[in-house]
């Protein structure tokens, strides 16, 4: 337990860095579709304690040991799409400590096929998520995450879980959902409540609700 609390630690601090305390902007990129701008989250669509942040790769810092988990992290933050045009946006929350991050990719309709493929492949094979983040070692098993209302056949939802202390968790979370060319990605790395909602599964079930009515 202690090298589980001593991780959960270092993982939240780790990814507090990287967001910044200061609102973040989303990078734009000439010729971004109107229509997948829509699922763009704003900081009235996250729940309270959540506070702008620089966009980033949700993963940065989490060096898995095994290559399918260490695949599944790479294609959420973007591997393989990052010549594509993208728009992104990040939160964070202090106590207790987590951050949310969302990115859009305007993939085309068989590279967000491939992709949400590949993820699948891996995260089937990524049982255990088994990481360093700074000094620690993470041994987070993967746990299901449901999202209500996005079809199974277009949504990859998985979350690695252990408890962290008293009525907490060290969580990853993370959805991947296509909806024609447009590729949609959220996760939630950090400590949560043990029973918290999450955050992650709300962020992507509103982002999807607005991109499928733009």
């Amino acid at each position: 337990m202690r090298r589980i609390v001593h991780g959960a630690v270092l993982a939240v601090g780790l990814v507090l860095a990287a967001a910044g305390c200061g609102k973040g902007e989303a990078p734009d990129k000439a010729g971004f579709p109107s229509g997948p701008a829509a699922a763009v989250l704003s900081p009235k669509d996250v729940p309270a304690g959540y506070l702008s942040a620089q966009v980033q790769p949700a993963f940065h810092g989490v060096a898995p040991h095994d290559p399918h988990c260490r695949r599944l992290l790479e294609l959420a933050d973007g591997k393989g799409l990052r010549d594509v045009p993208m728009k992104g946006t990040a939160f964070y929350r202090v106590s207790p400590g987590a951050t949310l991050t969302q990115h859009v990719f305007a993939a085309g309709a068989v590279r967000a096929d491939k992709t949400l493929a590949a993820a699948r492949r891996a995260a089937a094979r990524c049982t255990v998520l088994r990481a360093r983040v700074g000094g620690a070692e993470l041994s987070l098993p993967q746990t299901p995450l449901r999202v209500p209302d996005l079809p199974e056949k277009d949504t990859l939802a998985v979350r690695f879980a252990e408890r962290s202390g008293t009525g907490h968790e060290l969580s990853y979370e993370l959805v991947m959902y296509r909806s024609g060319g447009t590729f949609l990605v959220v996760a939630q790395p950090g400590v949560v409540a043990e029973g918290e909602p999450s955050a992650a599964a709300a962020a992507a079930k509103l982002a999807a609700a607005r991109l499928l009515g733009a």
